[in-house]
């Protein structure tokens, strides 16, 4: 065990990985920008835009250790069921980025999404950790419910990219 506290970076983390048929370019190009991720989410998830930042900003137009605000996760499209002050860690080498955050449920969120070149098409993979906040942790099951929800959350996200760029 490391120094210091003692104390886990996370009590959470899932992978995902997905080909599809997109050029690593376009796919980047899309999953980057408020549209494309909203579109991965529908219809079970929007992410509002953080206030004073513009609908056309992409994830790519921040510079590292920038919060871009909170954004607030509407269920159905409709109900707010958590917020995201997002904060984008690092972009790039490469189409990568990290997004290190807040949230309602979480102290810790860390999203990384790398989309990388591979025959006739991309190949992405995303990356999750998570520290459930305070009382939370003790809360029997809260482990598994969150990770069941963020596992089943990014399964959807990706058989929308999978539909998205098949027919490209």
């Amino acid at each position: 065990m490391a120094s210091g506290s003692g104390r886990r970076e996370s009590d959470g983390s899932w992978t995902i990985s997905s080909r599809v048929s997109g050029s690593a370019e376009l796919v980047w190009a899309r999953a980057t920008t408020w549209e494309g991720i909203n579109d991965e989410l529908f219809p079970v998830l929007k992410m509002t835009w953080p206030r004073g930042l513009r609908e056309d900003t992409k994830l790519v137009d921040a510079t590292a250790g920038q919060r871009l605000g909170r954004s607030w996760l509407l269920l159905g499209r409709v109900f707010p069921v958590d917020f995201d002050d997002i904060c984008i860690q690092s972009i790039g080498p490469g189409f990568c980025f990290v997004e290190r955050s807040r949230m309602l449920w979480l102290t810790r969120w860390r999203h990384e999404r790398v989309v990388s070149s591979v025959p006739g098409g991309a190949l992405i993979t995303d990356t999750l950790t998570w520290r459930r906040r305070g009382l939370l942790r003790f809360v029997p099951c809260s482990g598994w419910l969150i990770r069941h929800i963020v596992s089943m959350l990014f399964r959807h996200r990706h058989r929308r990219l999978r539909r998205r760029w098949s027919s490209r």
